[in-house]
């Protein structure tokens, strides 16, 4: 038991680890003079991806109008 509780701990902070690094990314690219939209917008996502899989968020369902802004 112990061994699976450590092992969450440890998937929790690489995936908190993941999301910082990710945010710090794409915080430096949003103010570039010319930001590429579209790498910026798959940082996002990945970012948004990160903090879903996280074991101490909740599932929460996709909101289905969003994605008409979702490119491609």
């Amino acid at each position: 038991m112990t061994n699976t509780v450590d092992n969450h701990h440890a998937q929790l902070e690489r995936l908190k680890s993941e999301h910082r690094d990710l945010g710090d990314v794409i915080e430096r690219l949003a103010t570039d003079a010319a930001p590429d939209l579209l790498q910026l917008q798959r940082l996002k996502s990945a970012s948004c991806c990160s903090k879903i899989r996280s074991p101490s968020s909740k599932v929460v369902p996709f909101p289905t109008s969003l994605l008409k802004y979702i490119p491609g």
